[in-house]
């Protein structure tokens, strides 16, 4: 304050005349600066001898870690007190440490750290516009649940996602098969090798485990932006697993059952291993043709068989509502593997160990007929494979590579050289199902 200036400031200054004139000795302002830092208004002193110590003091109000209204007790003692959302003094990891940097693992928020330092830090976790997973519907989307997980009815590309429950298999006869090899005459080895009663039977037991004795189901898994599934979408197997425990198989085909979808089936980004592009204008289903794994549980030799099916085509028609697909019946053609059909065990009584016994060798037993067949489609283009059972116990023993290798073995089907295949066409039929996520 300089000389003159008295009457102006009475009312801001303590002064007193030492000399003729007018001096300042005390500036109350001067002293309010002791109790208006963070320092002054957290060391437990009445700094400017107004009664009212730290957050109390209407002085230290406004500062970062002093609240409106004041409090006692200051930020750094260790406690929550009521007025404060952490306190700085609290390890990190334990109940009421402050946050010290904000992640909240999804990439449509952007993250933030307000307060940082105080006693008032918090996380703000911003939406981004125009962002899969923000809960909006924005643009380009088909959907958005408000998260970036697959499998829950819409995928973290923000496009819907349908399943099915598959209710029923039959394998056709030999005639009733699909041209795979072009030759404008159908391909049905595997069915054709059985006469009606053994392909009912193979039939009846495959299904069975569709039903009450199984804990997995088999899922048809489309994936589009239209969620009826008319529009350009992608198909694929996978297995599904009932959310509730114990599981109440009685409720799987009710289409409206939810299900969690297993590891089997999904490759390490998250994504079905194998898919076919498909599209069903007016509910006609079609698709190209390609590979996939078709997962068969079975309720008496483990959860489930992977089947690799070659030059798989679908056909049929897609029944749906606007909201999703109900049902599905539909002609599947394509051509399992012989290793895959190795590992489908033969528990009907009639036959070898498993169903590639079971073709090779053929049976003729109780009115149930298959014919001893080789495989008909060669994968690997260097000639069709054969397989023998050279000691006559009705069990594939050796297996004949297509460039004449012989390979011998009761597993001689798993060797990587094997890889041709059986063309099988068989009717399915599915009903609705609900996703519920990734299995846990």
């Amino acid at each position: 304050m300089k000389r003159g200036a008295c009457s102006q400031s009475l009312t801001l200054v303590a002064a007193a005349l030492l000399a003729p004139g007018c001096y300042v000795l005390f500036d109350v302002d001067d002293a309010r600066e002791r109790e208006n830092t963070a320092a002054a208004c957290s060391d437990g002193v009445d700094n400017d001898s107004d009664g009212k110590i730290d957050c109390d003091d209407p002085d230290c109000q406004g500062l970062a870690q002093c609240p409106p209204g004041g409090r006692g007790n200051p930020c750094g003692n260790g406690v929550v007190d009521p007025d404060e959302q952490c306190d700085t003094a609290i390890p990190q990891g334990q109940v009421g440490a402050c946050p010290t940097s904000c992640d909240d693992a999804n990439t449509c928020t952007t993250d933030r750290l307000t307060g940082a330092g105080t006693c008032f830090a918090a996380c703000v976790h911003d939406p981004r516009p125009d962002c899969c997973g923000n809960g909006r519907l924005d643009l380009n989307e088909s959907c958005d649940d408000g998260n970036q997980r697959d499998f829950d009815g819409c995928s973290r590309s923000c496009v819907f996602e349908r399943a099915l429950v598959l209710t029923r298999m039959e394998i056709l006869s030999g005639p009733e098969g699909c041209d795979l090899d072009g030759d404008g005459t159908p391909d049905n080895a595997f069915g054709g090798s059985a006469d009606q009663a053994a392909r009912d039977r193979i039939s009846n037991y495959v299904s069975m485990n569709f039903g009450t004795c199984a804990t997995v189901v088999s899922l048809l898994l489309f994936v589009g932006e239209d969620p009826r599934m008319m529009e350009p979408s992608r198909f694929s197997f996978q297995l599904g697993v009932d959310t509730t425990s114990p599981p109440e198989p009685i409720n799987y085909f009710s289409g409206h059952e939810p299900f969690f979808v297993r590891s089997e089936g999904i490759d390490a980004n998250g994504q079905p291993l194998l898919a076919l592009d498909s599209m069903a204008p007016g509910g006609s289903l079609v698709t190209n043709r390609g590979n996939v794994t078709f997962f068969l549980p079975l309720c008496d030799s483990g959860p489930s068989i992977p089947i690799d099916i070659k030059m798989t085509t679908l056909n049929g028609t897609l029944t749906s509502t606007p909201v999703g697909v109900t049902g599905l019946s539909a002609r599947l053609c394509g051509a399992p593997t012989a290793r895959s059909i190795h590992h489908l065990p033969n528990n009907g009584g009639l036959g070898g160990a498993t169903f590639l016994d079971l073709l090779v060798v053929g049976v003729n037993a109780i009115g149930l007929r298959v014919d001893p067949t080789q495989p008909d489609v060669d994968i690997d283009a260097d000639g069709l494979e054969h397989f023998q059972d050279t000691d006559g116990d009705g069990n594939v023993d050796l297996c004949i590579d297509g460039n004449g290798t012989q390979i011998p073995g009761r597993d001689c089907a798993d060797d990587p050289r094997i890889a041709d295949a059986y063309s099988l066409a068989m009717d399915i039929e599915a009903v609705g199902s609900q996703l519920a996520g990734r299995a846990p």
